[in-house]
């Protein structure tokens, strides 16, 4: 999505640089980090870090901006830096959600799961209707290998937003591991019905959860697996997850076929 066309209020044009020129005021730089934000989330690090400069430049104490500018530093890769950066905010501002949530998935990231554990469950515990903090958390205590919790906040982040492409697979994976393959099935068609593109989806629910797909779902399988555009993975995995899906019907030779792809 391209930004706006600046307005009378002096929004910078295409996401760019807003004048550094007498006449801004703190709404601007309210503006200006929302931008950041969106940027950050396109991957657009560039114009993140120049709008985030002008922003900072009016409002050197917003507790946003000190945050968007450690999460700029984490996605340039650096989750060890992002982290003692978060700290510092989340010492100013205890009672940031979303500091939190961002500090947690530094600390994650840095390696350090117990730190990140336990500042996603304050993000959460503050701002319980947040489903990123939810997600971000089950993430993290997946990652201890703690797969009952974290299965359970991966509901809860499904419970807030119920369309969640991400969670509804974490949680989809966490309830084959639980050994509760009925109900995965269910989370995995549920995400396949809304984006059928996702492999990692099919792969679970054919392979992880065992279901025996449907004619009409194994040829869905077929087209998204003849997808040109496929990377080497993504057509490995496909190629898995057809495996799987024609051992249990039976058809030996065309399991053996697809799992020769892959």
């Amino acid at each position: 999505m391209s930004a706006e066309r600046p307005g009378a209020d002096g929004t910078p044009a295409d996401g760019g640089a807003a004048p550094a020129v007498l006449g801004y005021s703190s709404a601007h730089a309210a503006e200006w980090l929302a931008q950041a934000g969106a940027h950050l989330q396109r991957g657009e690090l560039d114009q993140a870090e120049i709008v985030l400069a002008e922003a900072a430049a009016l409002r050197p104490d917003d507790p946003d901006a000190h945050r968007l500018k450690a999460v700029l530093v984490h996605l340039r890769g650096d989750p060890q830096r992002a982290a003692r950066m978060l700290g510092e905010a989340s010492a100013r501002w205890p009672d940031h959600a979303a500091i939190l949530n961002n500090l947690g998935g530094a600390l994650r990231d840095a390696g350090d799961f117990d730190g990140a554990i336990a500042a996603l469950r304050k993000s959460c515990e503050i701002e319980p209707r947040a489903p990123a903090s939810w997600y971000n958390l089950g993430v993290a205590l997946a990652g201890r290998g703690r797969i009952e919790e974290a299965e359970a906040a991966f509901a809860r982040a499904l419970e807030r937003r119920p369309e969640y492409h991400a969670a509804q697979l974490a949680d989809a994976d966490m309830l084959v591991r639980l050994g509760r393959t009925e109900r995965a099935a269910e989370r995995y068609r549920a995400l396949l019905q809304r984006v059928p593109q996702t492999i990692p989806a099919w792969v679970g629910l054919a392979g992880g959860a065992g279901a025996a797909l449907s004619d009409a779902e194994l040829a869905t399988l077929r087209a998204v697996a003849a997808v040109p555009a496929l990377d080497a993975n993504a057509r490995a995995a496909a190629s898995f997850a057809l495996g799987y899906a024609h051992e249990k019907r039976g058809e030996w030779d065309a399991a053996f076929d697809a799992f020769t792809a892959a």
